[in-house]
């Protein structure tokens, strides 16, 4: 009987490795409840160990793959073989996964080739788990891991049925394979691949904040919101002005907000008014406490002022004295989660309302300048490549940051406005955020896109508040993540901040970058100074007023971000080079 036991696992294992040699080497999978599940394979990355990986040849050009050693914090699942050296291998074309993969499992130089998901490998530990259908299987269970170079380690801590297994140093199989060929063997009633489980600790107690995908809370393509708050959550010296339709002060999300002075453009006077729910869920979105209630704000400690609009006669009238309300009452950041836009190539203006925002972008914050932040509009052709569809005033001046819409995928919101204003992207598709009557609601739009911006460059503030409203956009532009599929990005002219395109601007903002950059950003203060020999100044912001370069000195200014000159005086024979 036990001889006929061992013909039957033979061959059931032949006709198993029979059928896994046939399946695509860009599949991988795992059973759960009897179904087969595919991974999402990153066919653009493999994690190769061996000895003397570098010579390892590949198989296709050079330029097609990049090798390179991982860091000390990437792992691979084997890590009993004496010296080994882990590569990653990134591969350009997909098409070439294949060859790549075979090449790499054929090679004398590899012991480990794993594939991966997103950026890591899949996360293996070295043991997994098979489950007797009775007690009595168990040696049913070693002649089967002997015959596909196993070892049967032990029973599973308190449990029944089910046994811990080990792939010998060298079996052909990892612990993936190897569980998979258990359970279709047929013999034994479950398996367990033996995932290594990542725990992850929500950063804040609100209890809908694993829906906010826009923060970063259940999507890699947030704005890595809870690594910005390790570093701040905000200052209430920096006060945001949400330019909206009014906020529900009283709303539970706002418990401990800082309201400052509130203002009606409809009726020139305080308090505003609440036309309707969306300044308050554009509000939440920025500023929401993180007070155990339902949704979080990208900076909640930060003050808020608000001030509502209206449709009146008077309109231009009004929207022009919002902006100068907020650059009196001391606004370092305006958001605009309106405009205007074209209808048959006939664009509505207003100069009075254009001289409010050029006042609000150089002289608010006593000269350093508000940061105005503008959706740049819903009405984009689905599908369509027309870059002239970003609304006004958005489009207004270059100095304004206009922020588009994703998804979850990290690709552009379909009804995302795009073109060549279009300066950064945010989440603003399926947004979680506060509603009216304490409750909360999905939204989607260009709207919602705008205060994750607003909230990044408070918090920046609130590190760095002497940066000038040049330094806060060229950092929220530079330090974007580089997301999408449509269109690759490229270097423009006057575009300095990195590269972009046109339906995504500089990339997805990158809250944690973004703040990390703004703290390391000092600013040097020069006052009635007269440089008399040669001198070089390494800074990242700098300021001079009543300074002279004389006596044949020269001065060299490194700057990272911006210069202002005031009273600045450079004497015949002399030489000042700002770099």
């Amino acid at each position: 009987m036990k001889k006929i036991m061992i013909m039957i696992i033979v061959s059931m294992f032949c006709f198993c490795s029979e059928i896994r040699s046939q399946i695509s080497t860009l599949d991988e999978y795992y059973y759960y409840n009897g179904k087969k599940v595919f991974l999402p394979i990153n066919r653009h990355k493999l994690f190769v160990s061996g000895d003397q990986v570098d010579k390892i040849d590949l198989g296709i050009p050079k330029k097609k793959a990049i090798k390179s050693k991982p860091s000390e914090n990437d792992t691979l699942t084997n890590k009993r073989i004496k010296n080994n050296t882990a590569i990653t291998i990134e591969i350009t074309d997909s098409a070439d996964y294949a060859k790549v993969w075979k090449r790499l499992k054929q090679s004398k130089y590899v012991h480990k080739v794993e594939k991966a998901i997103e950026d890591k490998p899949i996360p293996l530990s070295v043991y997994f788990y098979v489950k007797l259908k009775e007690e009595k299987d168990t040696n049913l269970l070693k002649e089967v891991a002997s015959k596909t170079q196993c070892t049967v380690l032990r029973k599973a801590a308190h449990t029944k049925n089910w046994y811990a297994l080990l792939p010998k140093n060298d079996s052909k199989y990892n612990t993936l394979e190897a569980s998979n060929l258990f359970f279709e063997s047929g013999f034994f009633s479950d398996i367990d691949p033996g995932f290594v489980i990542e725990f992850k600790h929500t950063c804040v107690t609100d209890t809908r904040f694993s829906d906010q995908w826009g923060m970063g809370s259940s999507s890699s393509f947030g704005i890595n919101a809870c690594q910005a708050w390790n570093i701040t959550k905000g200052n209430s010296s920096v006060i945001v002005a949400v330019y909206d339709s009014g906020v529900d002060e009283n709303n539970r999300e706002f418990a401990g907000t800082n309201f400052t002075t509130s203002y009606s453009t409809s009726n020139r006077s305080s308090p505003a008014g609440i036309r309707e729910p969306h300044g308050t869920r554009v509000a939440s979105i920025i500023s929401a406490n993180h007070n155990r209630s339902k949704v979080a704000g990208v900076a909640p400690d930060v003050s808020i002022m608000n001030i509502s609009h209206g449709q009146t006669a008077t309109y231009s009238e009004d929207l022009a004295a919002g902006f100068n309300w907020a650059v009196q009452n001391g606004a370092a950041i305006i958001n605009c989660s309106w405009g205007v836009p074209s209808q048959n190539s006939f664009s509505i203006k207003s100069t009075m309302l254009e001289d409010a925002i050029t006042n609000a972008l150089f002289n608010g914050r006593n000269g350093l300048g508000a940061i105005v932040i503008f959706g740049t509009g819903n009405d984009a052709e689905y599908f369509s490549y027309n870059y002239g569809t970003i609304h006004y005033p958005a489009n207004y001046r270059d100095e304004i940051l206009t922020v588009g819409a994703t998804g979850n995928n990290g690709n552009r919101g379909l009804f995302s406005a795009f073109g060549a204003k279009l300066d950064v992207m945010a989440p603003g598709f399926n947004i979680l955020s506060a509603d009216l009557n304490n409750d909360v609601s999905y939204d989607f739009g260009t709207s919602y896109a705008a205060p994750h911006v607003s909230g990044v460059a408070a918090l920046m503030l609130s590190v760095s508040p002497h940066l000038t409203r040049e330094t806060v956009v060229k950092i929220i532009e530079s330090t974007c993540r580089k997301v999408g599929t449509v269109l690759p990005y490229s270097t423009e002219a006057n575009r300095p901040n990195g590269t972009r395109n046109q339906q995504m601007g500089y990339g997805l903002i990158d809250a944690f970058a973004a703040v990390q950059a703004a703290q390391n950003c000092q600013s040097d203060f020069v006052t009635n100074t007269n440089y008399n020999s040669n001198t070089t100044i390494n800074t990242c912001e700098i300021s001079f007023k009543n300074v002279k370069v004389q006596n044949g000195a020269k001065l060299i200014v490194n700057k990272t971000n911006h210069a202002i000159m005031n009273d600045f005086e450079v004497i015949l024979g002399s030489e000042l080079d700002i770099r």
